[in-house]
């Protein structure tokens, strides 16, 4: 009694790199790019070509002449493929990391930006109070504030100020080079808006703790009659 074997032979079910990528919940971006780190294709000017370690894993060559485009078309069992699994595994978690990393930074700006915000509001009102009238340039200009945060007027007198909430605990310390920015700022700002040098003017650096470095102090001294420092702990 013989018994046959008969042996099935696969037949190649063929799927786009798109195809693919949406199995494993990934970009086709990202999945060229495995490829390309598994050696199983690469670049060739603008295309991707299979590789021939990518024709042993079920990478097919394609050309389209209609829109005269070269372009891999993959084995629909690369999809069970153990290598690209992992791999795929990797990168993922890599990313999660990545995008945790920046979400982290992202908080961390915010709450920079929000406690900066909440303190320039609290000298404005601190400065109305005196009888100033106060704009809150930063708000208002944003990233083209000039470096210049708050702008109070008196009479003929006209104060321009950078505030800094920072903590006592930061390991950073505002040194002369920030006073020295903030006095070149100022004078730029006038020189561009003539109608302020007819005011008694005044700049001055609004700090919520002290966290003046050394040089900041001997900068002080120096330019006393060109910035002064004021310590204005917050306050709500």
């Amino acid at each position: 009694m013989f018994t046959i074997f008969k042996t099935i032979m696969h037949t190649p079910t063929y799927c786009t790199v798109s195809d693919i990528a949406i199995y494993f919940n990934i970009s086709a971006r990202e999945l060229n790019k495995i490829f390309e780190q598994l050696k199983w294709a690469e670049k060739q000017d603008k295309w991707w070509v299979a590789t021939n370690l990518g024709i042993k894993h079920g990478a097919k060559q394609e050309y389209s002449p209609r829109n005269k485009q070269k372009f891999i078309k993959w084995d629909s069992k690369l999809k069970e493929n153990i290598e690209l699994k992992n791999i795929i595994k990797k990168v993922k978690k890599i990313s999660e990391i990545s995008i945790e990393k920046k979400v982290v930074k992202q908080t961390r700006y915010e709450e920079k930006v929000k406690k900066g915000t909440e303190y320039e509001e609290f000298i404005a009102r601190y400065y109305e109070k005196l009888g100033y009238y106060v704009w809150e340039h930063g708000k208002d200009k944003g990233r083209k504030d000039n470096g210049i945060d708050l702008i109070a007027k008196k009479d003929k007198e006209i104060i321009f100020m950078q505030c800094k909430n920072w903590s006592v605990s930061s390991s950073y310390k505002i040194s002369h080079k920030e006073l020295k920015s903030t006095r070149q700022d100022v004078s730029d700002y006038i020189e561009k808006n003539k109608i302020f040098e007819s005011y008694n003017r005044r700049i001055i650096y609004i700090l919520s703790n002290d966290v003046l470095h050394k040089s900041a102090y001997h900068y002080l001294e120096e330019y006393k009659n060109s910035i002064e420092c004021q310590i204005i702990p917050f306050s709500t």
